[in-house]
């Protein structure tokens, strides 16, 4: 019986480590040629644009910080305020990504997270001013897994924003509390088994 409960202990303390923390995924459009798409996948997000022809581009305008290199742009393609759609495969906690643009007037700048159902769990917005060459970045985040998030712009010329560096937190095998607590029983029985034996 011994043994047996030895056992145990060592199973549920080889399935708590091999349980990993969450890790954070960055996507900054560097490696995707400059062109037009109407859908694009980077590690585990798929972008859409759901306005005019579904098009946009990956474009390498750099108005300045968080927007360098390549990044994404619907203007060119179809202009207005409708959003792009980046769905993350196997959910997320949070989502970040940077808006900016030249400066030649205000942007308003929006971010929404939405569960598989459709359900709004979280939004973030960013008033980038006129005169302003760059941006800033928005994040959303939700204890419930993030399916999906939408990020547009309604400023006096709709979608003549540039959208870039994404990141998130991928999905991953943490522990929940019940786990923790098998975790901590085993531990102490692993103690008491090894206490008899002394």
């Amino acid at each position: 019986m011994k043994t047996f409960k030895q056992n145990i202990a060592v199973a549920m303390i080889s399935t708590f480590l091999a349980s990993t923390p969450a890790l954070a995924a960055n996507i900054d459009f560097e490696s995707v040629a400059t062109g037009v798409y109407s859908t694009l996948t980077i590690g585990a997000v798929t972008f859409t644009y759901t306005g005019g022809s579904g098009t946009f581009n990956v474009s390498n305008g750099t108005p300045g910080a968080p927007i360098s290199g390549n990044n994404l742009i619907s203007f060119f393609q179809n202009p207005g305020t409708a959003p792009f759609n980046a769905t993350i495969a196997g959910g997320t906690n949070s989502f970040s990504i940077g808006c900016g643009d030249f400066g030649q007037d205000q942007d308003q700048c929006h971010l929404r997270a939405y569960d598989i159902s459709g359900a709004l769990l979280d939004s973030d917005d960013f008033t980038n001013p006129s005169g302003n060459f760059g941006g800033g970045m928005m994040t959303v985040s939700s204890v419930s897994s993030i399916a999906y998030v939408q990020f547009f712009e309604d400023g006096p010329f709709p979608g003549a924003i540039y959208w870039d560096n994404v990141s998130y937190q991928l999905a991953s095998n943490v522990p929940e509390p019940a786990s923790l607590a098998l975790f901590g029983v085993a531990l102490v029985g692993l103690g008491f088994s090894r206490r008899k034996r002394s």
